[in-house]
């Protein structure tokens, strides 16, 4: 099967995640987990009948109390990824936009640093095009 064509110098999604801290990564898997586990419930709920004993199957009667842990989970993870500095809501808002826009920069000055390195190192081979078919 001939998938989709890239350049070699470009960088996969998986290469670029790990230019982030790994708080960074665990808040979004976080994230991912929260957002997706809700979701899966309601499909649950919806389309296939309730079993007494799964989880899926109690989280799909308790929507509700589902997105609510959900929420819970996800502040309590971004508490202990970055927590505040002071008791003042505006102010760890600040800090967490200040967070935000360093880690942007530093990770777009990471993913540079590498494209760089890899455009050079393709350049001294002399090679034009590498293609990798996934």
């Amino acid at each position: 099967m001939i998938g989709k064509r890239h350049t070699w110098p470009e960088l996969t999604v998986r290469e670029r995640l790990r230019f982030l801290p790994l708080s960074v990564r665990f808040f979004l898997a976080v994230l991912l987990v929260s957002f997706a586990y809700p979701g899966l419930a309601t499909l649950h709920g919806a389309f296939l009948p309730v079993r007494t004993g799964s989880v899926l199957g109690w989280s799909s009667k308790h929507l509700p109390l589902v997105w609510s842990g959900a929420a819970t989970f996800v502040v309590v993870a971004l508490l202990l990824v970055e927590p505040p500095r002071s008791f003042s809501a505006r102010a760890y808002l600040a800090q967490l936009n200040h967070r935000l826009l360093t880690l942007v920069r530093a990770f777009e000055r990471d993913v540079g640093t590498e494209l760089d390195r890899r455009r050079a190192l393709l350049a001294g081979t002399g090679q034009e095009d590498f293609e990798t078919r996934t």
